[in-house]
């Protein structure tokens, strides 16, 4: 988005930190909408772990979309989970600073079909939560490789764009 730090001037503290892994496992199946109600219930399963979502903290959400679907498939875009905007609103609520998904998170219809034309959609998802959210990961695998929290280094490639692939790597004890 216009305005936004270019990656090459992400400060190493804004790339690290704890991450809290949000099992929507339960909503991994070809075109699920994930909405607020969704995230309340992953939320409380959080809270039954002593896990609590704090300000400024690092949130994964996770369907386990990728396991069994390659992301070079149009399947793996067109079929994916997504979010409903009411469910954006929730996380931007939530105010993190990074914000990482296992799954294409715009909803299909209405704005666009197929994923070679969401870049000329309203992606109302994204318009919602890029302004109020510093980072977006993208693309997430193995998330159920990793415990509910975990301390998290995200290396971007330090472009000179608003967006670039980036390294993400969970320290397990």
């Amino acid at each position: 988005m216009r305005g936004r730090t270019s990656i090459r001037r992400i400060t190493l503290d804004a790339m690290i930190g704890e991450a809290i892994v949000i099992d929507l496992t339960f909503k991994g199946t070809a075109n699920a909408r994930i909405g607020p109600e969704d995230l309340e219930w992953a939320e409380r399963a959080l809270r039954a772990q002593g896990i609590t979502i704090e300000p400024d903290a690092m949130l994964f959400l996770r369907t386990d979309w990728p396991r069994g679907h390659v992301t070079t498939d149009p399947k793996w875009w067109d079929e994916s989970p997504c979010l409903t905007n009411a469910a954006a609103e929730w996380l931007v609520a939530k105010r993190p600073k990074v914000l990482g998904y296992d799954f294409a998170q715009e909803e299909k219809g209405g704005d666009y079909e197929k994923a070679e034309e969401i870049l000329t959609s309203g992606m109302r998802v994204h318009r919602t939560i890029l302004p109020k959210v510093v980072y977006q990961i993208e693309n997430l695998t193995n998330l159920h490789d990793i415990p509910s929290k975990v301390k998290v280094i995200a290396l971007p490639a330090k472009w000179k764009t608003e967006s670039a692939p980036a390294r993400v790597i969970a320290l397990i004890d």
